[in-house]
């Protein structure tokens, strides 16, 4: 059950990164896939896992150590567009490069819960 709960979050952080790649084609406003709404729903897949990496008692040793870093990470993923202005720092906060790391965030989680099956 644990693997399938660490490979489900990893699957909805990938298609998380992918949305804003198939949002226009497909009719989803542009306010959902960019900017604070999209920022909130990466932010809630993150604390789902975060939630469930600490709050779990079937997650122990490595599985823990990685839902809890996949969720922090994904959470990150979310933070970082919302605090990008009070930060003097070139980061991408949209694009193919920000939607790349959110799916390789969601890969790692799907390829880990899924070795475990």
């Amino acid at each position: 059950m644990v693997q399938v709960i660490i490979t489900l979050i990893g699957m909805i952080t990938i298609l998380a990164g992918i949305l804003p790649f198939v949002g226009n084609f497909i009719g989803i406003p542009s306010s959902v896939i960019e900017g604070i709404g999209y920022s909130i729903l990466i932010m809630v897949i993150g604390i789902i896992g975060l939630l469930y990496g600490f709050m779990s008692m079937a997650l122990i040793g490595v599985s823990k150590f990685m839902m809890i870093c996949l969720g922090l990470l994904t959470v990150l993923g979310g933070i970082v567009p919302l605090i990008i202005n009070f930060i003097p720092v070139n980061i991408p906060t949209s694009g193919p490069i920000y939607s790349g790391v959110i799916i390789l965030i969601g890969i790692a989680g799907l390829a880990y819960g899924a070795k475990h099956f």
